[in-house]
């Protein structure tokens, strides 16, 4: 009795190392990809902030479109802050 509790507390244990490895890897992963995201809007944030600097020389739709645009950025930007 004694060996198969030992054997099953073995078992348990090794499965627990490896649930903590896949769960680190899992992190680390997710990190990564939250990183590529975070650089990705931040490179999106500067072209639209190009993009409307060079509206706002024009008239019309098409500079309040960026205003739009620019002010829908600079809300993600804050909420993805929080």
């Amino acid at each position: 009795m004694d060996l198969l509790l030992s054997i099953s507390v073995a078992v348990i244990a090794v499965s627990f190392v490896i649930l903590l490895y896949s769960l680190y890897r899992t992190l680390k992963l997710l990190r990564a990809a939250l990183e590529d995201m975070r650089q990705s809007i931040s490179r999106l944030g500067t072209q639209v902030a190009l993009m409307s600097t060079e509206a706002r020389a024009e008239e019309g739709i098409v500079g309040a479109v960026c205003d739009g645009i620019a002010s829908t950025v600079r809300i993600w930007t804050k909420i993805k802050k929080i």
